[in-house]
């Protein structure tokens, strides 16, 4: 009787170990804690054409033709000019341009 009673304590404790120490269903998934880098928060945009012509500019960003206040992955056309684009993203203005590396404008 006696060892039958330490059995059942033991797995009584056991159990009710391996419950307090589970995981909380209710805690939102490891993606929350996991840092967000600067390049992967913003989207990939390569210019490829500009075109500009009377009253008309328009721009060829990811294989799509863009005009100013367009959307395009996430980023918004501000202005076109005969050698660049530049864009919104949030809050940053990034310059696109064909002639140098794509630079940011400002933080």
């Amino acid at each position: 009787m006696a060892a039958e009673l330490r059995l059942w304590s033991f797995l009584l404790c056991a159990g009710l170990g391996s419950v307090v120490f589970a995981a909380d269903p209710t805690m939102p998934p490891d993606w929350q804690r996991a840092p967000v880098s600067a390049a992967a928060a913003e989207p990939e945009l390569r210019l490829q054409q500009i075109r500009i012509s009377a009253g008309d500019a328009l721009a060829v960003i990811n294989d799509r033709i863009v005009r100013v206040g367009d959307q395009i992955d996430g980023a918004q056309v501000m202005a076109i000019s005969p050698s660049s684009v530049r864009v919104k993203i949030r809050q940053n203005l990034r310059e696109l341009s064909l002639l140098t590396i794509t630079r940011r404008v400002s933080e």
